[in-house]
């Protein structure tokens, strides 16, 4: 049957319940059979929408929904007994779809991420599997609106697909892109010009120290490998006793655990507090040299300056950014400069530590 013969359902969720619930859906029925003539839709006017089976879709449009597909989740959209449907993702409203670890999706013909309409879809693909049996088109090619589409792919997440064709440069300026933090694109045939140009041109963007391209099995493949970083949890737990969390001082040398993690410190030997920082001063301009970790992106240091210990305030200005960084193992050695104005100056390194 032709696409206007279908029979549209919604989802009417208000949670994140698993869509096989008839209840979930306005006709009061599961649309995941491969024999049905349902377009499924799922809506912003709704919950978010789950599914962690495995299950069939004839037709699959998010048009302003949240669809996740959890772990276990086998989704196959788009085929019928003698048709294959594309799936779409953010159809004239901005969707949002997420592919957890164990889950994947796979579509009988092309997908379209961000259709029509204005503003921002997107498709976290945190370590599940995207199988695309055609082509992804990123942006609207009948250029009828002003929506863009951001992919993430991390956590060894795999998007699979015959080509891609970027569809830019709307009214808005705004392009799709594909951020790849940890994960694989691959693509049928030789289209590694096709990527190289990708990569030059802003549509996939490299979040990653480490980076492959190859063409191999008549496939072209694009992988990107993060390094998880150790972490406080990580270098709390490799001391052999529990040494409690970031505040406290186990050894009791008046340095907390944090500031330990943050220096080399050995948290368990009150005469291992780490490597100091150095503060030297010549013509009137200091010039103060400390180590920051290099493997933890959620560890910030930041330099600031007083002129009073006693009434003044502690403020992050008054010095240069970086003079040098030299890698030394987990660490880089980062260099400031300090000029100095006032008759007095004090100088502090501060270590913030978010979740």
């Amino acid at each position: 049957p032709a696409a206007a013969e279908q029979t549209a359902i919604t989802w009417t969720g208000v949670s994140s319940t698993d869509l096989n619930d008839p209840s979930n859906w306005d006709l009061t029925d599961v649309p995941l059979r491969e024999t049905q003539n349902y377009r499924v839709n799922v809506t912003s006017a709704a919950g978010e929408c789950m599914l962690n089976s495995a299950v069939g879709a004839a037709r699959l449009f998010l048009d302003g929904g949240n669809l996740k597909l959890a772990s276990g989740a086998d989704l196959y959209a788009g085929k019928q007994p003698t048709n294959t449907y594309w799936t779409c993702v953010g159809y004239d409203l901005n969707s949002v779809l997420t592919v957890e670890s164990g889950a994947r999706l796979e579509t009988a013909d092309r997908m379209i991420f961000a259709n029509r309409g204005s503003g921002e879809s997107v498709i976290n693909l945190n370590g599940g599997e995207i199988k695309i049996s055609g082509q992804l088109q990123l942006g609207s090619e009948d250029y009828m609106g002003n929506a863009w589409g951001v992919m993430n792919i991390s956590t060894g997440g795999v998007l699979r697909a015959e080509t891609m064709r970027y569809f830019n440069g709307f009214s808005n300026g705004v392009n799709s892109v594909i951020n790849m933090y940890d994960g694989t694109i691959i693509l049928s045939g030789n289209r590694t010009n096709d990527v190289i140009g990708y990569l030059a041109s802003g549509g996939i963007v490299i979040h990653s120290p480490d980076s492959s391209l190859t063409y191999t099995n008549n496939q072209t493949i694009l992988q990107t490998i993060q390094d998880p970083p150790v972490g406080f949890g990580t270098w709390a737990s490799q001391w052999g006793v529990n040494i409690g969390d970031a505040t406290n001082d186990y050894d009791g040398d008046g340095f907390n655990n944090l500031y330990e993690y943050a220096f080399d410190g050995n948290p368990t030997n009150s005469a291992s507090i780490g490597t100091a920082q150095v503060l030297t001063n010549a013509g009137g301009v200091l010039t103060f040299t400390f180590r920051v970790r290099n493997d933890d992106p959620n560890l910030a240091y930041s330099v600031e300056t007083t002129d009073d210990l006693v009434s003044g305030t502690w403020a992050n200005v008054g010095y240069t950014t970086p003079t040098s960084s030299i890698p030394d193992g987990d660490y880089n050695i980062v260099t400031h400069t300090i000029p100095v104005t006032d008759a007095r100056k004090f100088v502090r390194v501060k270590i913030v530590q978010t979740p």
